[in-house]
């Protein structure tokens, strides 16, 4: 599948904001600072579509990017950067708004085709394992990335 071109569409604080239409979506879920908005600008090649920053938090809504490739059975489809859970530089009442956000994107959103869990490759924590047992009980098995794999020694790789 060839890309060719990718937006920024729209920053949703609510479930009213959430797109609506049709078009297939692929959420992007994991900690604070796993490299959830680096791999959106990878997969796209974008450097900066989605914002990154070193301070855990930056992403603070659901943002939504509209992709258009040149497969005929999914010409157009939405990736979805979902704020990170865990440590994040932002108050309580912030983090506390996440929690229904994602909650309400991940069970109730029938274009949702896909869940990619990011993973830090360094560091496994009890919020990874319950993020993913919470997924699969709510039947959104994620595609599990391993992130940050650059970092490890050579030796644990």
């Amino acid at each position: 599948m060839k890309i060719f071109a990718a937006e920024f569409i729209k920053s949703c604080v609510s479930p009213e904001q959430f797109p609506s239409g049709n078009l297939h979506e692929v959420a992007f879920v994991g900690r604070s600072n796993v490299g959830k908005s680096s791999l959106i600008n990878s997969l796209l090649n974008r450097r900066d579509l989605a914002k990154i920053s070193r301070t855990p938090g930056k992403t603070r809504a659901v943002n939504v990017f509209l992709v258009s490739t040149s497969d005929p059975d999914l010409p157009q489809f939405h990736l979805v950067d979902l704020p990170g859970y865990g440590f994040a530089k932002v108050s309580k009442s912030v983090r506390t708004q996440w929690g229904p956000l994602m909650e309400d994107y991940l069970v109730d959103r029938a274009s949702l085709l896909t869940v990619v869990m990011l993973v830090d490759s360094r560091v496994a924590t009890d919020q990874d394992s319950q993020t993913l047992a919470w997924l699969r009980s709510i039947h959104r098995n994620p595609l599990i990335v391993a992130t940050k794999v650059d970092k490890l020694k050579p030796g644990e790789r």
